[in-house]
């Protein structure tokens, strides 16, 4: 009985955790939390691009790192048809995904340090495009967040290959303006 607990209770965190990255996502012109050093949360970006641009982006970015896209979540659809099932409106986005890289040699160098890191694994990247389908925003948990979040220092220099990881994309994402 205990055990079951204990696997609500990191369940439970786990939702938690995911939930405030996503409510983040809901807040437009916003100021997004800093981290204690002054850095931001997320990093975000927003471009006038296709779907398949962005993606496209996205997995070069990923892609000329070693960080292959291991599952791509479209959640827009599945929300909006939910919502008409249950009556309660309409989700205010064309597309909201979640596409999730990983390049397993580098997390098990992070889990080694901190098995806590699980919880942001595998990298995660959100895009929303708005309802007129003119633009995309894409977002990302900065890596040395993560190690402020459980005050591992030790964490940031194994996190220095995401942060380049994550930079690449946004970089890509630059080449749509």
């Amino acid at each position: 009985m205990g055990r079951n607990i204990g696997k609500a209770r990191w369940k439970h965190r786990v939702l938690i955790i995911a939930l405030s990255l996503v409510s983040v996502a809901f807040m437009p012109n916003q100021a997004i939390p800093a981290a204690p050093s002054g850095e931001v949360f997320l990093w975000s970006k927003t471009v006038r691009a296709s779907v398949d641009e962005v993606m496209e982006a996205v997995r070069t970015g990923t892609g000329a790192n070693n960080f292959p896209i291991s599952l791509v979540r479209d959640y827009g659809k599945t929300f909006s048809k939910r919502l008409k099932e249950v009556g309660k409106g309409e989700f205010r986005f064309v597309g909201y995904m979640i596409v999730e890289a990983c390049n397993v040699m580098l997390a098990i160098d992070i889990i080694n340090i901190d098995p806590r890191m699980g919880a942001f694994m595998p990298c995660r990247l959100f895009l929303y495009q708005s309802k007129t389908g003119e633009e995309i925003t894409v977002s990302t948990v900065n890596p040395n967040f993560m190690a402020k979040v459980l005050n591992q220092p030790k964490l940031l220099p194994a996190l220095a290959p995401l942060r380049k990881v994550m930079g690449d994309v946004f970089k890509e994402l630059e080449y749509l303006q």
